[in-house]
């Protein structure tokens, strides 16, 4: 928490930006997000993944086993479970999960944009 506010009192002092954003700039900055699906491959794999998953197709399993590292890098410790749910063939319950984390992670990578752009108060 001292590094977040570290962060924060350096953003602020030396550009007067709203709280909300230097908040969200510290912790980009102390403590990146979890995901690592910046890259237009992961996100068609992530993408693709739940594509397959919708449609009940066996290949949501070896898609998910060779691409576990993007899953752990991309979900945390939520990654077990959803490797867990497709293992067992439960695609429609991974597949919700999945697309939810995708929502999520859009909202908050918008959210990041809007207060990275936000106007310099005077």
């Amino acid at each position: 928490m001292d590094k977040i506010r570290q962060a924060t009192a350096e953003i602020g002092a030396s550009a007067k930006i709203e709280a909300s954003a230097a908040i969200a700039a510290s912790a980009r900055i102390v403590a990146p997000t979890r995901a690592r699906t910046d890259s237009p491959r992961d996100a068609a794999v992530l993408a693709g993944l739940v594509e397959l998953l919708d449609e009940g197709n066996i290949e949501a399993n070896f898609l998910a086993r060779s691409e576990a590292r993007l899953l752990h890098a991309a979900l945390g410790k939520s990654a077990g479970g959803l490797l867990a749910r497709i293992e067992a063939f439960d695609h429609q319950n991974a597949a919700t999960e999945l697309r939810e984390f995708l929502a999520d992670l859009s909202a908050a990578q918008a959210a990041l944009s809007a207060s990275a752009n936000a106007e310099v108060l005077p």
